[in-house]
């Protein structure tokens, strides 16, 4: 018989083992969910706090002025805020070109798949 239950924050190393074979991350600030079998993890959902780093925003007048420079210099800054707390995932949602460019230009990294949200009950 399959049971569930919360796991708690000191037990999350032993997801690492899956999460690694899959290039997961470990759950940052979050939570875990795991389906249990005889004592056996058989599977799990992981619930990760991940701070979102947008919208990045620039006068329609200044855009485009000295190759981009406030739009490139507001990403350079957001990423030195992000490592100075020590939160070192956090995404960003490109939603055009420009966008896309500024976030590589940080090093971020574009993941495949979909992003779904959830948007408070609508």
């Amino acid at each position: 018989m399959v049971t569930f239950r919360n796991l708690e924050p000191e037990e999350f190393m032993v997801l690492l083992p899956k999460l690694r074979e899959v290039g997961w991350l470990v759950p940052y600030g979050g939570g875990a969910i795991v389906a249990e079998e005889e004592g056996e993890i058989v599977g799990f959902s992981v619930i990760q706090i991940l701070p979102h780093v947008e919208p990045l925003w620039v006068e329609k007048r200044h855009r485009g002025k000295k190759n981009g420079a406030i739009a490139k210099a507001l990403a350079e800054r957001t990423k030195a805020f992000m490592e100075e707390r020590g939160w070192p995932h956090y995404l960003a949602i490109g939603t055009n070109a420009y966008a896309e460019k500024l976030c590589e230009g940080i090093g971020m990294t574009a993941v495949e798949g979909k992003l779904y949200a959830s948007l408070g009950g609508r």
